[in-house]
């Protein structure tokens, strides 16, 4: 491994650590690292910088809380209470204890500093209905039927700003390159300083971008959660360290290659990536994207079944298709229509098309696509 790889390896695993991320072989390996004279250096200045990061924070606050956090830190790194528990738990029985207390004062700061402890604000849009929220920063969110959006309360206190959602989401994020803007799903997760983008977590699983850049990656809301108390600078280790494409351990040669990093992709305007069970996080390119937030659907060349679940969804009425119907690709365009309009626009696409009143709903039959 070159020494460029060798440190980014380093500063990768004590991100992770950071995070509360390593797993027991990482660990072994990050421990293996800190004992040469490489990784005590590398340690040293990254502790160095997020003492000063943290630091700084305490500096701008009231001189009652910071006198507070700083008396919590010295009991937090009494080495007779502190240090033993961290060596036992994280297996780091090789470094010395200078180092140990270190580690621990800064970790005190830095958690003292970033509460990870979120309190959430929870909306939810029921089937048809459609909401438009306005954050304090100036971004706008655009909530389909059926989805649930999480912010936290006290988010404008974050070095960041962070959403959690399920379902379907168009986001306009104002620009702020000191407070990236995060969007955590069930499966995936994303990273954006200002742009404008679609996130369907259910019916497509994918990010569609209209304007600016975004970076996706493929790790859940579960791990996301972890990291909260410094998750741009886990992001950014994740995103640095995606490049490398394998490693071994300087200690164990023989181990089997690892993956480092959950896979990542960037995406530009009018570029789309999507998670497939079998095919993993992919990235296509689109010609249009879907206007709902201003009543305009539109597909282009969409299965049957995903048009009728995105109508299910807008209109909050149910619909069910004849199953000879079934593998039809549809080419529709719905501006600012009613249900019964959009349908009838559809049917005429089908042979024999009808739109019949049942006990759930609405059947659509016909026998093949035009």
């Amino acid at each position: 491994m070159t020494m460029a790889k060798h440190q980014d390896r380093i500063q990768y695993l004590l991100a992770k650590y950071k995070s509360g991320l390593l797993n027991k072989s990482e660990h072994m390996e990050l421990a293996a690292y800190l004992k040469s004279e490489e990784g005590k250096e590398i340690l040293f200045e990254d502790m160095k910088q997020s003492f000063s990061d943290s630091l700084s924070t305490m500096s701008s606050m009231p001189e009652s809380t910071s006198a507070r956090m700083r008396d919590r830190l010295i009991k937090e790194t009494s080495p007779m209470v502190t240090v033993k528990p961290i060596i036992q738990r994280v297996w780091l029985s090789g470094l010395v204890a200078t180092i140990l207390l270190l580690i621990v004062g800064w970790w005190s700061i830095h958690m003292l500093t970033q509460d990870p402890d979120l309190e959430w604000q929870t909306m939810r849009t029921t089937l048809g209905e459609q909401k438009k929220i306005e954050l304090s920063d100036g971004s706008v969110i655009f909530i389909n039927g059926g989805a649930t959006v999480q912010i936290p309360k006290n988010m404008t206190s974050l070095d960041y700003r962070i959403i959690k959602l399920s379902g379907e989401a168009f986001f306009d994020v104002a620009p702020d390159s000191s407070r990236p803007f995060f969007v955590v799903t069930r499966d995936f997760s994303i990273r954006v300083l200002g742009t404008s983008f679609n996130v369907d977590t259910e019916l497509e699983q994918s990010v569609t971008v209209r304007e600016g850049k975004v970076q996706v990656m493929q790790i859940d809301e579960n791990s996301v959660s972890k990291s909260l108390h410094n998750l741009p600078e886990v992001w950014r280790h994740f995103a640095q360290s995606n490049t490398e494409q394998q490693v071994h351990s300087p200690k164990r040669p023989e181990m089997e290659i690892e993956q480092l990093t959950p896979p990542t992709v960037a995406l530009g305007p009018f570029e789309k990536a999507g998670i497939g069970e079998h095919t993993g996080l992919s990235k296509t390119n689109v010609s249009n994207i879907n206007n709902w937030m201003h009543k305009d659907l539109a597909f282009y060349d969409q299965p049957l079944e995903l048009v009728v679940q995105q109508l299910e969804r807008f209109y909050g009425k149910e619909i069910t298709i004849d199953p000879a119907l079934s593998g039809c690709k549809i080419t529709l365009a719905a501006n600012k229509k009613t249900l019964d309009e959009a349908l009838n626009g559809l049917v005429r696409l089908i042979r024999d098309g009808q739109i019949k009143t049942i006990e759930n709903g609405l059947l659509i039959s016909g026998s093949k696509c035009q």
